[in-house]
C-alpha cells in the first residue's frame, strides 16, 4: 500500500520577537532597541495565567496573513537586524530573547524558511521556537 500526502504550508501563522526578564521595564527595552513593540507586559502574575511565568514581556509581532509564514519571519528579522548589537547586549544582561512562530498544521504541513533567514537567525544568535497547533477546528 502506498501512502501519499500533499505538502502545504502552515496556516494562520504569526512570528513574534519575544524578550522577557523578571525585572523587564518595557519602556527601557523600547528605548534601547529604537523599535515600538506590538505588546508588552510588566513583571508579575498574568491575569490569564496566574501560575505562569511572571516575567515581563516585550513583543514585536508580525501576523499579516498576506506575508505568509516565511515573510513574517523575514519581517521580524528585517526589523531587528539593525539592532543586533543591542539584542546581544540584552542577552548578555540576562534577558531571554527569541523568535516564536505559531501556526496550525496538519498532515503534510511544512515549515518554509529561506536559507537567508536561517543564516540571519544564526548570525544574530537568536533561537527560533516553533509553536504548532494540530487543532481540527
Amino acid at each position: 500500500m502506498n501512502y501519499t500526502h500533499t505538502e502545504h504550508p502552515w496556516v494562520q501563522t504569526d512570528a513574534t520577537l519575544v524578550i522577557s526578564k523578571s525585572d523587564l521595564v518595557p519602556e527601557a527595552v523600547t528605548e534601547r532597541l529604537g523599535l515600538e513593540p506590538t505588546g508588552t507586559r510588566l513583571p508579575g502574575p498574568s491575569r490569564w495565567d496566574p501560575d505562569g511565568d511572571p516575567s515581563g514581556l516585550w513583543l514585536l509581532e508580525r501576523a499579516e496573513r498576506e506575508l505568509g509564514h516565511a515573510g513574517q519571519v523575514d519581517a521580524i528579522l528585517d526589523a531587528i537586524t539593525p539592532s543586533a548589537e543591542v539584542l546581544r547586549e540584552l542577552m548578555d544582561e540576562g534577558y531571554d530573547v527569541g523568535i516564536t512562530t505559531f501556526g496550525y498544521v496538519g498532515t503534510g504541513a511544512v515549515l518554509e524558511l529561506s536559507p537567508a533567514a536561517t543564516t540571519r537567525l544564526a548570525s544574530l544568535g537568536i533561537p527560533l521556537k516553533l509553536i504548532v497547533s494540530t487543532s481540527n477546528r
